[in-house]
């Protein structure tokens, strides 16, 4: 190399080091401004980024912060951005923009900076491409920046990625939350469901259970104290006569007690009379047990479902019980009502001490069927339970039932020939015909025998249910008919209206295990001219069939008054 080589060498080397020098002292923030010579004249540039404190405040944030010309050259860039590209501060100022964006979002970009230089400044969320492909979420803000003579596009970049990452976190959290919720959806649904069959095993249960008490053991007492009466009536030594009086009386007290059992399992009224005439008897009942008072406004007796009448009528003796229980009171209202054509509406009253409805859910804690229960097994069926209650100013208990006629069984058809001859069924003989209908085969072959003894009555047949007592009434045309109201297929109550709308000349007696006026009124409305309980004496029945032969005028039902239950007379 020669001297001059050497020297030019040496120059540039020289020149080299000043320009770096100046790079240095621009980004030390030393200089505040550059003059640049031209052909024309010398043009002065202000560098804004030399104040100091703007300076450390732009280069500590966590946020990037880049300026970009319009043509996209990026004229400054801090070193959180550079961080987040993986790169350092040299490799990022000088280049295009578009070099450290992800290609999907390239042309993106190039929109939202055609808009920025044109409006006043927007966010977008975009894609940075790091060192090795990688990319990194972020939200860019851009605003235009007058700069000297120059626009330029200045940009504040946010990492998104650990909001992205909890992001991510969050849906996968929701996504498991929503299959947990769903599947607790699923198993409160399958428990609904196993409480609703729970709780219809249970109502059915206890009507088994009252079924089998009345069906089985009353019916074997009831005949063993029909034959003991009688044996007392033919017994001749008074010790004799005196220990059968008392076994009459233990079966009596017997009777009693197993009657009482089945009434509060399940009370046969309820299905053989319906849901009002079951509230008639609860009544009574919370009289006679507790001197609790119900005053009752009835409408008509709606036609329901006999489990849905079992459950509403447990439903409503467990809000009087806890009146009684929980009030402090001693009387207590209930009003039943049709609302509209499909709901039946049930309220309770009572002016007792009355609850916080704010502490409603935690009434279950003493267990039992209570209002929470009540509400649930109601909404099994459609209903509802509404609750209002004050402090002492007393409860009101609204049950919103759904109405779903039970279906009807028709009687059987009646023959189609004249009856011309009914009016002869008293002097076919001077005995009385006796036509007994009951389902329970001990009892009435029992009480046919002890009828069979009387010379002027005669048993001329047996039906063991209402539709075959309908039959052989309009086959036989017997003097009277002991009529048992609880018999399969069609009740004895359902028996007794047909036969008396047909045959009005038929005497019947109603029989059953239950001394319950609820049950004699039912049995009178339908056309019984008499009521007797199948515990009573044998000589009274007796004396009931014998009246009832003497008195054959049909009995005038509707003269009856509605509270009274005793027969009518003719």
């Amino acid at each position: 190399m020669n001297k001059n080589e050497s020297a030019l060498v040496d120059h540039l080397r020289t020149k080299l080091q000043e320009a770096e020098d100046l790079l240095d002292a621009i980004r030390g923030g030393r200089i505040d401004a550059l003059v640049v010579s031209g052909p024309e004249k010398d043009k002065i540039y202000t560098l804004k980024g030399a104040d100091h404190t703007y300076r450390i405040l732009i280069e500590t944030m966590d946020e990037g912060a880049v300026i970009v010309s319009r043509e996209g050259t990026v004229l400054y860039c801090n070193r959180r951005f550079a961080e987040m590209l993986q790169q350092t501060i040299h490799h990022v100022m000088g280049n295009a923009i578009a070099k450290f964006l992800a290609p999907p979002d390239l042309e993106r970009f190039a929109s939202l900076q055609s808009r920025a230089f044109a409006e006043e400044g927007m966010k977008a969320e975009l894609h940075l491409k790091a060192v090795g492909g990688s990319t990194v979420p972020a939200l860019v803000s851009l605003r235009t920046l007058a700069m000297d003579d120059m626009d330029v596009l200045c940009m504040v970049v946010t990492d998104l990625t650990e909001q992205k990452a909890t992001e991510q976190t969050l849906k996968s959290y929701s996504q498991r939350l929503y299959r947990q919720n769903a599947e607790l959806k699923r198993r409160a649904e399958q428990l609904a469901r196993l409480s609703s069959e729970l709780t219809m095993a249970e109502s059915r249960e206890r009507k088994r259970m009252s079924k089998i008490l009345h069906d089985g053991l009353q019916q074997l007492l009831a005949s063993a104290k029909l034959q003991a009466g009688s044996l007392v009536e033919d017994l001749v030594n008074g010790d004799h006569k005196e220990s059968a009086g008392d076994i009459e009386n233990i079966l009596a007290e017997a009777i009693k007690v197993s009657r009482s059992l089945s009434m509060d399992l399940s009370p046969p009224i309820l299905h053989e009379g319906g849901l009002a005439t079951g509230l008639e008897w609860l009544k009574r009942s919370m009289d006679e047990k507790y001197n609790f008072q119900v005053a009752l406004h009835l409408g008509d007796n709606p036609e329901l479902p006999d489990d849905i009448n079992i459950m509403v009528f447990e439903a409503v003796r467990e809000l009087l019980f806890n009146a009684f229980k929980h009030a402090g009171v001693q009387k207590a209202e209930l009003h039943l009502e049709h609302a509209g054509d499909n709901l039946l509406r049930i309220d309770v009253f009572d002016e007792g001490a009355g609850f916080d409805m704010a502490h409603l859910d935690g009434l279950d804690a003493g267990g039992g069927f209570g209002l929470f229960s009540i509400r649930e097994r109601m909404g099994l069926i459609g209903g509802s339970l509404q609750v209002e209650s004050t402090l002492g100013q007393g409860s009101h208990f609204t049950l919103m039932v759904p109405m779903v006629k039970q279906p009807q069984i028709a009687p059987p058809a009646r023959e189609n020939r004249s009856i011309a001859g009914v009016e002869d069924i008293f002097v076919q003989g001077t005995r009385t015909r006796v036509l007994l209908a009951d389902d329970h085969t001990l009892f009435r072959d029992g009480l046919s025998r002890i009828l069979e003894r009387e010379t002027d009555i005669e048993v001329i047949g047996h039906a063991t249910s209402g539709r075959e007592a309908i039959e052989l009434a309009r086959k036989l045309k017997p003097n009277v008919i002991l009529m048992d109201v609880s018999m399969p297929d069609i009740n004895g109550i359902e028996a007794t209206a047909v036969i008396r709308n047909e045959i009005p000349e038929i005497r019947i007696i109603g029989l059953s295990m239950y001394e319950d006026q609820e049950r004699a009124r039912v049995m009178f409305q339908a056309g019984a001219d008499d009521y007797k309980n199948k515990g009573c004496a044998a000589s009274e029945l007796i004396s009931a069939v014998r009246h009832l032969s003497e008195n054959r005028h049909p009995c005038e039902v509707n003269k009856c008054g509605s509270d009274d239950v005793r027969p009518c007379r003719a």
